[in-house]
């Protein structure tokens, strides 16, 4: 593979300074604990994908690359997705790998208590492809107990 994930992250927020770099808010919060159900949750994904090595070329400029972020319930199905087409840019250093980065609103449907899983999937014209997955784990409205506890 000559794709390298260097950030797939959802978190509550993000901005960015006057230099262009990211600040992330709320990282690490993969538990919701909604008052009631059902919901529509929205997080914040973060990515940044490089290439292996400087001279791959995977992500020269002007390949495109599509990413798609989609959670499943913890039945398998669809709540939501995020979907976008990027272009490689020039590389800002030329002895730096190629990167693209994307920071983008993914809002999903939490339906039932449990653990909830978040996909990404990466292609590039190039024929290159990527996957990864994060997981959120949802507790059961106040009074129900824990999701393995109810019957």
């Amino acid at each position: 593979m000559s794709l390298q994930l260097e950030l797939f992250l959802l978190c509550e927020g993000a901005t960015s300074d006057a230099r262009g770099l990211l600040a992330l808010v709320g990282v690490g919060q993969n538990v919701i604990v909604p008052n009631a159900l059902p919901i529509t949750a929205t997080r914040t994904v973060a990515l940044l994908v490089h290439e292996e090595n400087a001279e791959s070329g995977t992500l020269a400029p002007g390949v495109g690359v599509d990413v798609e972020v989609q959670v499943f319930t913890p039945e398998g199905n669809l709540a939501g997705s995020l979907f976008e087409s990027l272009e490689a840019g020039d590389k800002g250093y030329p002895q730096a790998p190629s990167g693209v980065g994307l920071v983008g609103q993914l809002k999903f449907k939490i339906s039932e208590s449990g653990r909830y899983r978040v996909k990404l999937n990466l292609s590039t014209t190039a024929d290159d492809e990527l996957e990864a997955n994060r997981f959120i784990y949802v507790a059961g409205p106040p009074g129900e107990g824990a999701p393995e506890a109810r019957s």
